[in-house]
């Protein structure tokens, strides 16, 4: 299996391609030990953003600021925050507090059903995008 050699005390965050037309950077599910960054939808200088992003979901729990799973709800887009959509970096009181200390969240190990079936589905898909990664290792190889 694929996943074997995963340590238990170590998170992954794989930067991949995007081959299809969906506009996400990133993708990395609450709680989540694998992640993925889609370097055709970020600028060079957006990565390590887009990768601090999606580990505040993986390591911290962190959801985004406009989630209705967040402690304080705001729009979408308006904030400087790391877990908004705006480009930001910074962290909210709350966060730091959470992050410190991932107790005083109720029931952090519960994920939604649509979150939980889409995480299914990236560890499904990971097979085939190693598979297609050392496809694209051996033509370049070749060349």
């Amino acid at each position: 299996m694929i996943f074997s050699g995963l340590a238990d005390d170590t998170y992954y965050l794989f930067l991949i391609p995007n081959p299809t037309t969906d506009p996400r950077q990133g993708y990395m599910p609450i709680n989540g030990q694998c992640g993925f960054v889609f370097l055709n939808n970020v600028s060079a200088e957006g990565v390590a953003r887009v990768a601090a992003h999606e580990l505040g979901h993986g390591v911290f729990r962190l959801y985004h600021t406009f989630s209705s799973d967040n402690r304080y709800v705001l729009p979408e887009g308006t904030t400087d925050n790391l877990m908004d959509y705006n480009g930001g970096t910074a962290l909210y009181k709350y966060q730091w507090d959470y992050i410190h200390d991932p107790q005083t969240m109720l029931f952090a190990w519960a994920e939604e059903e649509e979150e939980g079936a889409m995480g299914i589905l990236c560890f499904n898909q990971l097979e085939s995008i190693v598979e297609k990664i050392e496809k694209l290792t051996l033509i370049k190889k070749q060349k």
